[in-house]
Parts: structure tokens; sequence; C-alpha cells
């Protein structure tokens, strides 16, 4: 969202552009929560093992799979998954990379440097950053980080948000008049 406002003018009315991201970002989760479930009740009609494993990575990685392989055409399924997988993991990065990007970009002390640049520093980095995870240990380390991000730094940042809001809009008064 800090990228597409730093690209519109600053009198732009962004109530129905809000609107209409709200609503296309929920119509896909509510689409994905029938594919899921359709998926484990499936798993759950055929009395598979793989039933279980609906939780993080084993849905994409073991019930998912376990599904397909027990369909008519797995291989064609399978290439709608790969295909999803990848997709979403295209999105995700366009999505980081560019939020981030944007916010160096629009600090006033780093206008100089070409946005190709600082796109390639934060890929780069990113690369980096990765490299543990694609070893003997890398599944391992992305589920503990996986379950560290999804429920403790969520959580605080919720809190820091609470804060954040409540500074930015006028405490003092606001605790004058609640209590």
């Amino acid at each position: 969202m800090t990228s597409y406002g730093s690209y519109n003018p600053q009198d732009k009315p962004i109530i129905m552009d809000n609107f209409i991201i709200s609503l296309c970002n929920s119509g896909v989760s509510f689409t994905a929560g029938f594919a899921v479930w359709a998926v484990v009740g499936f798993l759950e009609a055929k009395n598979s093992l793989a039933k279980s494993k609906t939780a993080s990575m084993g849905l994409a990685f073991i019930a998912y799979p376990t599904a397909i392989d027990m369909m008519d055409w797995p291989n064609f399924w399978a290439f709608i998954l790969g295909s999803t997988l990848f997709m979403l993991g295209i999105d995700s990065a366009f999505s980081m990379v560019e939020a981030t990007s944007t916010v160096i970009t629009d600090l006033p002390s780093l206008e100089g440097i070409p946005r190709s640049l600082i796109a390639f520093i934060i890929c780069f980095a990113g690369f980096l950053f990765s490299i543990p995870f694609c070893t003997n240990w890398g599944f391992v380390l992305f589920d503990v980080i996986d379950h560290y991000l999804c429920t403790y730094l969520l959580f605080l940042c919720g809190i820091f948000q609470c804060f954040g809001c409540g500074w930015g809009f006028d405490v003092d008064d606001t605790m004058a008049r609640s209590s």
C-alpha cells in the first residue's frame, strides 16, 4: 500500500481504490479457503493418512500432492499446483521488493540512487538470506521462522500499530475523553 500510495497524486481520493483492493484480496482469500477445505474434505472422505498434515507447509507439500495423486489426471493438477505456488512466490517477491525499494527511494537522502540498483541490492540480499533454507536443515529452519513470525511478530506488529495510532491521533485528547 505504501508503494501504491507513493505513485498517486496527493489529492487523489483513495476510498474507492481501497475498497477495490480490499474486495479483491478478500475474494481471493475466500476462494482459496474453498480450495483448501475441498482438498481436506477429499482426503478425509478417502481416509488418507495425509488428512492430518493440513497445517503450514504440510498442506502445500504433503496434503495437496497426496490429493492430486488420488485424482483423475494427476499430471494436470500437479501442473496447476506448481504453477500456483510459483506465481504466489513471484507475486510475493515483487511486492516485497517494490514496497522496500519505494520506501528507500522516497527517503530524501537517497534520491539520486537509481531504482534498479536499489532493487538489485534488495534481491541480492534476499538471495544471500535464503541460502540457509537450501541446506539439509532448511526445512527445520523454515518451520521455526514460520512459527515465530506468524505467532509472535504479528502480535508485536499489532501492538506497535496500536501505539502508533494512539501517538499519531492525539492520544492525550482520546484518553481524556475515554476516562
